[in-house]
Parts: structure tokens; C-alpha cells; sequence
């Protein structure tokens, strides 16, 4: 690795690394990359509460809302002349920076693969922005051969600067967390439970999973659901007036800390991840980083990440995934082989691989721009 790079400034749109996604890869990559990069970060004043570690970086504070006609207008104002500015999202800047070089990395194509699904204001805005991203950056990073395959799909003249990387996990924190059996949060959790990690968004098909576990709750009595997350509150409400009788055995976890993850993958029968789509799709590999059983779809990258760690099934046939969990349920035979191949199956996954190659890729990209200057 050139030693000129510490040398090079670099700006990173740090504001959505309090999320879960694209937060996760931010807050994995951020301190990996800059033990060779002299960075400095965009973010939220709030950030700060939930990141206290972003105080050791320069700081350029931004308030205003993702995906939003502010961030537009502002963020070409607040980006410093730079080396190169990376855009960890598809939200990158509509107009001129002041960069020499543009990465940016498009964990998906959601928003175009399902755009008749889309509001008149979505569908504007993700026609707009996404195509100006895939355009105007120097390189493109994606996290799987999946989205690179829809990338030349939608954009088969772009094609060329688009690289593959995929996304790591923290197999060691997992492990650790598992070996001191420690639970923070009050609420207990059930003997037997399915589990589910994520978000609301419909891609990931949580009414497809209320249904599947509608089906299995009248046979298995002792069965409980735990879904994971933020914000799922109007949505749960909705899904439990429609599915009433499995009221009492849903138990949802809001804001869970990073460190009781791995106990609740753990403890539970499986991680249950039916969606339709997905750019990567990281609580597979969490799960199987906790020693934990994968129910996934048979879709998008799912498989690509998987491999056979996974049991599959059609996430538009609700009773596959409830058939899913039964067999995962009764036969221990099977849940003992999906673990040990989930668990060999994570140690092909790294933050410190992926931060390698997204170092390569940077020191490419940035030789390119000294070899035009």
C-alpha cells in the first residue's frame, strides 16, 4: 500500500453510520480505513451519542434529512476540497463538489427493481438520483455479484467502473459475546423462539413471516416470535389486528445494543429472513456467526452469501417458510448441520478483508487521478 495515501484527504459522508446497513458497514470500515487514510467524516450532531469515537476524526456537521432537497443543496457546501469524496449510499451529490474524485458504493437497486411499487415522489427522486450516482462517480463499489447484475441491468454503460466487495461481519465479537452468555436488556427472552432481524421496509416481507408463523403457532403452542429492530411499531400494530390470535406470541425488541445480538441469535431456533430482495444481506451472516440456524429466501444475493448454510424457501409461499421452521424445529440433526456449516461458511467474511480491498481500490482510483494531473 502507497504511503502517499496518508497524505491524501479524503471525505466520507458519515451521516448514516447510526443505522443498521449501511450504518454497520460505516462503522466497521471507517476505523479499518483510516489506519491508512486521513480522513475526515460528515455526520449528525447525534451521531455523536450513539458514536462517541467519532470525536478522534475532523468533523463537518450536517443536520439536514437524508434523501432530502436540503442535503442537496448543502453538502456541496460543506464538502472541503478533497482528494476524493465517497458517497456510501446512492444519495450522493447532484451537483459539482469539490473533489478531485467521486466514489461511491450502491449496496442496491431496490428502489428501480420494484419503482411501479414506488410513490410519484419516490419514484422521481430514485430515477434521479441513483442514475446521477452511477454516473457522475469515478468508481462504484457493491457489495455483491447479485447488484452488480442488476447494476448492468440499469446501467450497462457504467458497467466498467463498477467493482465487487462484499461486506464483512465480526465473527470474533460474535464468538466473545456468546462465550460471556450475557443478556442487557430486561425483557426476557422465551425458551423457543424464531427470530427475526431487520427492517419495515416490504421488501423483507414481514407479513409474508407473520403468516408463515400463524400457520406454525396452531401446531406448536410453545413457539414464540422475536422480531428485532427500529421503528416497527405501526407496522406491528397493523400485523397484530390482522393475525390476533398470535398476539401473545410475538415479542418485539426496540433498539437493541450491538453487543446483545449475538445472545439472541443465539438462543434462538433460527434466524428467520424472508425477503424478496437483497443487495447483501448482513443477519445471515451475523446468525451464523452466533452459531445460529438460517432460514433465508431462495432470491437476489441471498444464495451468492449463503452458500448451503442456509435452509431456502420461496418467500412468496408462506407455508415453505412455516414448513422452514418446523423441520428446523424438530429435527436437531439439521439445525447441528446448518450451524457447522454457517459456521464455516462466515470465516470467508471480514471487515478486515473488505477493508483491504476497498483500500486497493481507493489507492487505484487515486493513482489515476495523480498519473491526469
Amino acid at each position: 500500500m502507497d504511503n502517499t495515501l496518508q497524505m491524501r484527504k479524503i471525505c466520507v459522508d458519515a451521516r448514516m453510520i447510526e443505522h443498521s446497513g449501511i450504518g454497520t458497514y460505516l462503522r466497521n470500515l471507517i476505523p479499518l480505513l483510516a489506519e491508512r487514510l486521513r480522513l475526515s467524516l460528515i455526520v449528525s450532531r447525534v451521531s455523536l451519542k450513539t458514536c462517541p469515537w467519532l470525536i478522534s476524526y475532523p468533523l463537518i456537521f450536517c443536520e439536514d434529512p437524508i434523501y432530502s432537497v436540503k442535503e442537496q443543496i448543502h453538502l456541496p457546501c460543506l464538502i472541503p476540497w478533497c482528494d476524493l469524496f465517497w458517497s456510501p449510499h446512492f444519495n450522493a451529490p447532484l451537483f459539482p463538489i469539490r473533489a478531485k474524485k467521486r466514489l461511491a458504493t450502491i449496496h442496491d437497486l431496490y428502489h428501480l427493481a420494484f419503482f411501479s411499487t414506488l410513490s410519484l415522489k419516490k419514484k422521481l427522486y430514485a430515477k434521479v438520483v441513483i442514475s446521477q450516482a452511477m454516473r457522475r462517480a469515478d468508481r462504484v463499489i457493491t457489495a455483491s455479484c447479485f447488484t452488480l447484475s442488476e447494476i448492468e441491468k440499469f446501467f450497462p454503460h457504467e458497467r466498467k467502473k463498477v467493482s465487487v466487495i462484499h461486506c464483512g461481519v465480526d465473527a470474533e465479537h460474535y464468538s466473545e459475546r456468546i462465550k460471556k452468555n450475557e443478556f442487557s436488556k430486561r425483557a426476557s427472552l422465551p425458551q423457543k423462539y424464531f427470530l427475526f432481524v431487520g427492517n419495515v421496509k416490504p421488501h423483507k416481507n414481514l407479513s409474508g413471516l407473520f403468516r408463515a408463523f400463524d400457520l406454525l403457532a396452531k401446531e406448536k403452542k410453545d413457539v414464540f416470535l422475536v422480531i428485532v429492530g427500529k421503528d416497527f411499531e405501526t407496522l406491528l400494530q397493523a400485523l397484530m389486528r390482522q393475525f390476533a390470535n398470535i398476539r401473545d406470541k410475538v415479542l418485539w425488541l426496540n433498539d437493541v445494543p450491538h453487543e446483545d445480538l449475538p445472545i439472541i441469535y443465539h438462543r434462538s431456533l433460527a434466524l428467520v429472513f424472508p425477503s424478496f430482495y437483497e443487495g447483501f444481506g448482513l443477519p445471515p451472516l451475523e446468525a451464523m456467526a452466533s452459531s445460529c440456524v438460517v432460514i433465508a429466501s431462495r432470491i437476489a444475493s441471498i444464495p451468492e452469501i449463503c452458500e448451503d448454510a442456509a435452509f431456502y424457501v420461496d418467500p412468496h409461499d408462506p407455508l415453505t417458510i412455516k414448513d422452514a421452521m418446523q423441520r428446523v424445529l424438530e429435527g436437531a440433526d439439521l439445525r447441528k448441520s446448518l450451524i457447522e456449516k454457517g459456521n464455516k461458511r462466515v470465516l470467508q467474511f471480514s471487515w478486515k478483508k473488505s477493508a483491504e480491498q476497498h483500500l486497493a481500490l481507493i489507492e487505484d482510483l487515486l493513482h489515476e487521478n495523480s498519473a491526469c494531473s
